[in-house]
């Protein structure tokens, strides 16, 4: 009789311990749902940060989309800095569409769309922005020099950076002439 009465309390036991698992489980699943279609952002501060952007970038699948003041940017971390990430970036096989302002800056570095591993366009309306714009995968990453302030914020949604490129980016690139 005693030993029936321990087994029934530890079935009880095991009953009880098993609604707890399923009710986490069925919690944490929520959670990774919601997870899911959450926008992620991270901020990053100075000229540190917008080489952790670029970094980033490295990761892309195929493609990274750039629309910014590419002499502000050079400025910023230097021609030789930037001709180092584009070789770093064409060794993983990564393309770029990049739309810059017509600028001394844009025609020494366009040459190099020669190679295939980017093209640029020039835009006349774009010189002396203080903001700029990355996507790759499901990322965008918006670069800002307001104040003299130097942040770069990384959006990771697949909505928005679809948004971005689809119907922001590729538009944009599509008014812009070819040479």
């Amino acid at each position: 009789a005693k030993l029936s009465q321990i087994a029934e309390a530890k079935e009880i036991q095991l009953r009880n311990e098993r609604a707890e698992i399923e009710q986490l489980i069925s919690a944490l699943s929520l959670v990774a749902k919601q997870d899911r279609s959450t926008p992620h952002f991270r901020v990053y501060k100075g000229v540190e940060g917008l080489k952790g952007l670029l970094d980033e970038t490295l990761e892309a699948d195929n493609m990274v989309r750039v629309f910014i003041d590419i002499e502000q940017f050079v400025s910023l971390l230097s021609a030789d800095y930037l001709l180092h990430y584009y070789e770093r970036r064409a060794k993983r096989g990564i393309r770029s569409k990049l739309i810059w302002p017509d600028c001394g800056v844009s025609h020494t570095v366009r040459a190099r769309q020669e190679r295939g591993d980017m093209e640029v366009r020039l835009s006349p309306n774009f010189k002396k922005a203080k903001v700029g714009f990355f996507s790759w995968n499901n990322k965008v990453g918006i670069k800002s020099l307001v104040e003299d302030k130097l942040t770069c914020t990384i959006i990771e949604s697949k909505e928005i950076a679809r948004f971005y490129q689809s119907l922001l980016f590729d538009q944009i690139w599509a008014s812009l002439p070819a040479d």
